[in-house]
């Protein structure tokens, strides 16, 4: 250190100014470095200590794709109006027409900015809920659906029992912050694949953007003749095969995404609770699964299954296939092992019709069941014809 005093005193007053300045860089770099480092571990801690959960199922048989602490208790934010829309679905009349009460109106958050006597059906009202998130159509829905607010989270909660969900409590139908209201991801995703039964749900949260019609209200016009909702989930557009569902988010519960795509036979459903980059963890999520778990098509409709014999029919030999499609989703390795049980009813006796019931085909890979399906006649089965045994009596 004394050398350096040294050869600073006795340097030059450009040299001097040199290592003044490259001194204070050096001084400046080590602090930035310390408040990025600082603030990542920051960051980092708050998001591990808030917790986090992400799921992938197959929409059709449920089947867990992928999983990352799926039952773990957590806010949903605005995914909670998957289940406002299903119950919605379920209990209201879309075409009717909704006089929007003042309840409804300057909800915090999202909204589509409803007026106190406004006319919508609750078709429209459906289309801001899922598109545009509106927190004032939820309360407008519920009011209209539930008679108020409280009894249709009534609803919301009565459905989480039928589903037989472990994890999930509704405190209101917008998703903002309360502690007693809550998911998981498998929840999320389980309410999702039971609202993807329904085709309107499906509509409505694949449209990408809808237009809604003003209606007169307290005997004067709007200026504008429509509302222009876009849908703010970047799935539809920006991931193959995107088709929903819902973005979410509020402080405590971080970024939130319930995501579906459909590729061929697959389609799946995606489930991310806070989760900063939703978007790219969800699209990752499901590339993966479509890759590593494509649907495969065991067994089709139509096809001949096998052939059995019948008690009494005119032929030895009859042609069976299945009631529906087997699809399921399988890895390679999974596809290479599986085995094919076939159980028959074997007091069936002719005559038969064509699509008549004659015992099940099971699908397992090594010992477990993951399928099993109706086996049914593909043609009608007709009796044996019998020579008449007696003779009239002379």
């Amino acid at each position: 250190m004394d050398g350096f005093i040294k050869r600073f005193f006795k340097s030059n007053e450009k040299r001097k100014i040199n290592l003044i300045i490259s001194l204070i860089a050096i001084i400046l770099l080590i602090s930035i470095l310390s408040l990025v480092f600082s603030y990542c571990l920051s960051y980092s801690y708050t998001y591990a200590a808030s917790g986090s959960s992400s799921i992938v199922i197959d929409s059709k048989t449920g089947r867990i794709l992928y999983e990352n602490n799926k039952d773990a208790r957590l806010p949903m934010a605005s995914t909670t109006k998957i289940m406002t829309a299903l119950i919605a679905i379920e209990n209201g009349n879309l075409d009717n027409y909704v006089k929007i009460p003042r309840e409804a109106v300057g909800i915090e958050g999202s909204s589509i900015y409803l007026k106190e006597g406004e006319l919508l059906t609750l078709r429209e009202l459906l289309y801001g809920l899922m598109l545009q998130s509106g927190n004032d159509a939820s309360i407008a829905i519920a009011i209209n659906v539930g008679g108020s607010v409280e009894e249709f989270v009534n609803l919301m909660n009565q459905k989480v029992e039928e589903l037989g969900l472990q994890n999930t409590h509704f405190e209101n139908p917008n998703g903002l912050h309360n502690e007693n209201h809550y998911t998981s991801s498998f929840d999320l995703a389980m309410i999702t694949k039971y609202a993807y039964t329904k085709e309107i749900f499906r509509e409505i949260v694949g449209t990408k953007n809808f237009k809604i019609p003003y209606e007169k209200y307290d005997n004067s016009e709007t200026e504008n003749k429509y509302r222009y909702l876009k849908n703010k989930n970047k799935i539809l557009n920006e991931f193959e095969g995107g088709i929903g569902v819902k973005t979410g988010y509020t402080k405590d519960a971080g970024r939130c995404l319930v995501s579906a795509a459909k590729r061929d036979d697959s389609e799946v459903i995606c489930v991310v609770l806070n989760h900063p980059d939703m978007f790219s963890d969800s699209k990752r999520y499901m590339e993966n699964a479509f890759k590593e778990f494509p649907t495969r098509r065991l067994v089709s409709k139509g096809d001949i299954a096998g052939q059995i014999k019948i008690a009494g029919s005119n032929t030895e030999y009859h042609a069976i296939t299945v009631e529906n499609d087997i699809l399921y989703p399988l890895s390679e390795s999974e596809f290479k092992n599986i085995k094919y049980i076939y159980e028959y009813d074997k007091t069936l006796k002719a005559p038969l019709k064509s699509g008549d019931k004659v015992g099940k085909i099971k699908v397992y890979i090594e010992n477990q069941l993951i399928s099993e399906e109706n086996l049914v006649t593909i043609n009608d089965v007709n009796e044996k014809e019998l020579m008449n045994q007696f003779q009239n009596i002379s």
